[in-house]
């Protein structure tokens, strides 16, 4: 499986790795939209690191856009990891796609920076998925 999904008790973390493609960020966006979370929904995280998504196009991004979880009781801060430029540029493209959504989004290059810019959103650190590597 290209993705795999961490969940605390109020986000979720998803993880690409290898080639990914529409459907799969599809299915993944359902698993994190249909999860309970005790604590209610309040961060998602969307790692893209490891992930290929050359085969992507702008109308996948956006109709991933459309798909993106919404939360309860306000705007749903989302930290998207992507160090590499066509990564960046895709998660830029999607944020642009939500505006219409309750979504408040970041594409940032590092793990650290996405975390750092969630505690600044209300999220307390120990929310937060450990890093899997250390």
């Amino acid at each position: 499986m290209p993705y795999s999904i961490r969940f605390t008790n109020s986000g979720a973390e998803v993880r690409y790795s290898g080639v990914v493609t529409a459907a799969e960020v599809a299915a993944s966006l359902d698993e994190v939209r249909r999860h309970d979370y005790p604590g209610g929904r309040h961060f998602m995280i969307v790692d893209l690191e490891a992930a290929d998504l050359a085969s992507l196009t702008g109308a996948d991004v956006q109709a991933l856009a459309r798909q993106s979880p919404a939360p309860v009781g306000g705007p749903l801060p989302t930290a998207v990891i992507a160090p590499e430029d066509t990564a960046f540029g895709l998660g830029r493209m999607w944020v642009a796609s939500i505006d219409e959504r309750p979504v408040v989004a970041r594409v940032l290059r590092t793990r650290a920076m996405a975390l750092a810019w969630l505690s600044t959103r209300g999220i307390p650190d120990a929310e937060l998925p450990a890093d899997p590597e250390g």
